[in-house]
């Protein structure tokens, strides 16, 4: 073989590490240091001062004759803390012979301007993954043991067995455990935690029930057309002519 001996990541060969059985050791060795020789091809550290800025065009400086290109997807992370302060974009352009390198950024973690970097060839983003599954519903009804007086207005504040995750405004529909029959209808006044009060917009039944299963509901639909006016009954066209 020609060209020996070789220099990889520092480290030098010769023919004769890799005569006999000496190639058992000498090989996997040569390959570690083949492969952290070309990882380092795509990477540089840069001490250009640049602010973190998730947009906008940057320039910095790096080693000379590494194998940036044009249309490259590019990280920028700061070499002291480089999992939370990062720039990622691509490469506009990359002089090899002057270490020059622009960079269009597109993403960034962290703030501050800073001047310890490690710039390296990033991986570009994979496919969109697939939809998760559909989040558990949440409850839509629960009760209370309070003792409400059935009327229109806003009730005294009352408290539910189970959190709804609502908010004022929300109509709920209040039936009393002892007589469906019995019922209010309104929305959420005022909410903490589990406590509310209910302007009650509709009612039926009286009295003070204590316990009421509590649903949420749709708002109260518009009242529908006047039906026609009904016609005279026979007695009274009769009772009318008598009447002459």
């Amino acid at each position: 073989m020609t060209g020996w001996p070789l220099v990889f990541n520092g480290n030098t060969y010769t023919e004769a590490m890799f005569a006999g059985n000496g190639y058992a050791d000498s090989l996997p060795k040569l390959l570690r240091d083949v492969a952290s020789h070309a990882a380092q091809l795509y990477q540089s550290p840069s001490a250009t001062s640049i602010p973190v800025a998730g947009s906008g065009d940057v320039t910095l400086t790096v080693a000379l004759n590494k194998t940036f290109a044009k249309g490259q997807p590019i990280r920028i992370a700061r070499s002291s803390d480089p999992t939370a302060i990062w720039m990622t974009g691509a490469c506009v352009d990359y002089t090899a012979s002057t270490g020059t390198l622009i960079v269009r950024r597109s993403a960034a973690a962290g703030s501050g301007t800073y001047a310890d970097w490690t710039v390296s060839v990033d991986g570009g983003a994979g496919p969109q993954g697939p939809t998760g599954p559909t989040g558990a519903t949440p409850p839509i009804a629960t009760s209370t043991t309070a003792t409400l007086t059935i009327q229109l207005g806003t009730t005294p504040s009352f408290t539910l067995a189970a959190d709804l995750p609502l908010l004022p405004g929300a109509f709920l529909l209040l039936t009393a455990s002892s007589d469906p029959a019995k019922w209010m209808f309104g929305q959420i006044a005022s909410k903490t935690g589990t406590s509310l009060t209910l302007d009650v917009q509709a009612a039926n039944g009286s009295g003070s029930p204590s316990g009421w299963t509590v649903q949420l509901i749709g708002p109260r639909g518009i009242q529908g057309p006047t039906g026609p006016a009904g016609g005279l009954a026979l007695s009274q066209v009769q009772a009318a002519a008598l009447s002459f």
